[in-house]
């Protein structure tokens, strides 16, 4: 199974056995984007709230069915998963590789920096004419559980049309104190990644910053995670390949994959 996938899992896991949704701060939302859509010109563009703990869209703007052409009732019944049905089947799997490390990212954030924080990701999805257009979508986390995770999202999606192929990618951003954004956080799924070793996506990236030359302290600063935490991956990266170190590791991994 695809590691982003795994984490992508147990985020919704965790978010399901969430017990104090906030209706009244939903329908608050869902309020002030019903009145923002009388404003919304016919464009690409749509907006939507999205609500991880019940995997559901607690309401879309119109604008979808102009964009997408798919009908906001299928939206609605369907929820979640009628949308992963239709993400292209070679983008799934990079889909949950880039949600899952931006997740993994923000819940890693104080709870300011959480309230500051917005992540964009693109996609392939199948419209309702059943051709693939280019997805860019933006979410702003606007509600948190007990435990700060973010369950309630702000949604924004622009269809890009369909002339070019993209790969997904995506970019987490922080709101700095001149009321801008600034890159914290991105991820470009690489397809050496893709490996017989079951490496999860957090040791690829440890080997990646390891074979810079970097000491154990050094990669820990540049993942933002500790030192005890990557000595840990280390030593799970060398059981799980059979070697004696991480040099021969990287190297390993290399021969399996030759440029």
């Amino acid at each position: 199974m695809n590691p982003g996938t795994d984490i992508f899992e147990q985020y919704l896991e965790l978010i399901a056995s969430t017990p104090e949704i906030d209706d009244s701060l939903i329908n608050n939302h869902i309020k002030q984007l019903k009145e923002s859509e009388k404003y919304l010109p016919m464009g690409m563009t749509f907006l939507f709230i999205t609500n991880s703990s019940n995997k559901k869209y607690e309401y879309i703007t119109k604008n979808v069915e102009y964009c997408t052409h798919i009908k906001r009732d299928e939206i609605y019944s369907g929820g979640f998963d009628f949308i992963f049905s239709r993400i292209h089947p070679h983008d799934l799997d990079d889909w949950h590789e880039v949600t899952g490390a931006i997740i993994e990212e923000i819940i890693k954030l104080p709870l300011d920096k959480k309230q500051k924080c917005n992540f964009q990701f693109n996609y392939r999805i199948k419209n309702g004419y059943g051709d693939y257009i280019n997805i860019l979508e933006g979410q702003i986390p606007i509600a948190f559980n007990k435990d700060e995770i973010p369950y309630l999202f702000l949604s924004q999606v622009t269809v890009l049309g369909n002339e070019i192929e993209t790969s997904p990618k995506g970019v987490l951003m922080l709101l700095n104190n001149e009321g801008e954004y600034e890159k914290f956080f991105e991820i470009l799924p690489n397809p050496k990644a893709k490996n017989n070793f079951n490496l999860t996506k957090r040791e690829l990236q440890i080997l990646e910053v390891i074979n810079k030359g970097l000491t154990s302290r050094e990669v820990a600063d540049n993942l933002h995670i500790s030192k005890e935490t990557v000595d840990k991956h280390r030593k799970n990266i060398i059981k799980k390949m059979g070697v004696n170190n991480t040099v021969a590791a990287i190297n390993l991994l290399k021969n399996q994959n030759p440029d």
